[in-house]
């Protein structure tokens, strides 16, 4: 079940993992972004 794999080791790992990359992503797609604007003004 959902909650075996979250009390598990390597599902906390994996979990860990996915929210480190989802932020990392988000944070290069901002600052992207913010690049954009800041070359164009």
């Amino acid at each position: 079940s959902e909650a075996n794999f979250l009390n598990s080791s390597s599902g906390q790992t994996y979990m860990a993992s996915a929210i480190y990359r989802a932020i990392r992503d988000f944070k290069v797609s901002y600052e992207r972004e913010l690049n954009l604007v800041s070359s164009t003004q």
